[in-house]
């Protein structure tokens, strides 16, 4: 059963928006509703266990005061207010990501996110853009491709590399990244995926988690781990896809594209290109059991200089933009799109 958080406010498009948001970042844990009158929630309230009540300070008296809530946050009108000092307080008129960042953040370490159980949800996948050949140009097929597919369904993209330079590219702000993800995932006493919520940032439509800032924390864990923990993600999530970027630092590739439903090399056609994928292909051939899940793709040109939003807008709709989308609708791109053996 889903935790029920009850946003409470005056100003209905406010409280949708927030409800909106949180449904989107917390949809496997939580059912988000937004409430704009006193008599509407506490009718709610007397039917259904809410676990968390976000009211705005003005909503907050005596007949609200009867609501049964494990946790309380007061949305309030000016920072460093302290007016409710039984509750937590939070400034309303921040964006919708640091609500929602600082509000879990709070509610997790009193240990009220209950864990749902890991069932797996119609047809969910992981996709590996992989590439032995530098300069392949896969982290922009991988973020475009990413950016696409959620459009159709909900996507989270994980870059696997050190030094990716995704913080700039995408102007993420970074208030955590995948070396945090991946040392709650170390820590048995912490959920790394309740964790989620406050990791990723959304570009576009896709969710993204910040890549991990030092290459030590991406060579110290295993294969095995890391899809462990990505199977988790996608059976406690309503995330339908991962799109995961691995770098050389991560141990044993072979073993994570057994893992994949899919895998896509981007090639390169200069001669030591071909000579260094050519060395790779003999040694996934021995790897790797199905061999016709990993395909080679040959990328059209692609030129995006922009940084931040105008990055990813501009990727969408650009030639590989279009490319991917015949990839994925296996249409008029699809000579391009060739099995690996």
């Amino acid at each position: 059963m889903k935790n029920i958080i009850a946003v409470c406010d005056r100003d209905i498009e406010y409280a949708h928006r927030l409800m909106e948001y949180m449904n989107h970042k917390n949809s496997v844990f939580m059912k988000a509703a937004a409430f704009s009158e006193e008599s509407s929630i506490v009718e709610y309230g007397s039917r259904n266990k809410i676990s968390l009540l976000l009211i705005s300070e003005d909503m907050l008296n005596e007949k609200t005061s009867s609501i049964n809530a494990k946790k309380k946050v007061v949305l309030m009108e000016s920072r460093g207010s302290s007016e409710f000092s039984e509750t937590q307080n939070i400034y309303k008129y921040q964006s919708a990501e640091n609500i929602v960042r600082e509000v879990m953040s709070s509610y997790e370490a009193e240990n009220r996110i209950l864990k749902s159980e890991a069932v797996w949800r119609g047809k969910k996948r992981i996709i590996c853009v992989y590439s032995p050949v530098g300069g392949a140009r896969k982290t922009t097929f991988a973020l475009a491709l990413g950016q696409i597919l959620a459009r159709q369904v909900p996507a989270l993209y994980i870059n696997l590399e050190s030094f990716s330079g995704l913080r700039e590219i995408l102007g993420l702000s970074c208030q955590g990244d995948l070396g945090d993800l991946l040392y709650y995932a170390a820590q048995k006493e912490t959920d790394p995926v309740a964790k989620l919520p406050f990791l990723t940032e959304t570009v576009q439509e896709l969710d993204v988690i910040p890549p991990a800032q030092s290459p030590d924390d991406l060579r110290e864990i295993s294969s095995s781990k890391l899809m462990e923990l990505f199977s988790e993600i996608l059976s406690r999530t309503a995330y339908e896809t991962l799109i995961i970027e691995p770098g050389n630092e991560i141990q044993d590739i072979a073993d994570i594209f057994e893992y994949c439903s899919e895998v896509y090399i981007p090639v390169r056609e200069d001669p030591l290109a071909r000579a260094k994928l050519e060395n790779f292909e003999e040694y996934i051939e021995e790897k790797v059991s199905d061999i016709k899940k990993i395909h080679k793709i040959k990328l059209p040109f692609n030129m995006v200089s922009a940084l931040g939003k105008e990055f990813s807008e501009n990727l969408i709709w650009s030639e590989l933009g279009d490319f991917v989308r015949g990839l994925i609708q296996k249409g008029s791109d699809i000579e391009q799109y060739r099995n690996f053996a």
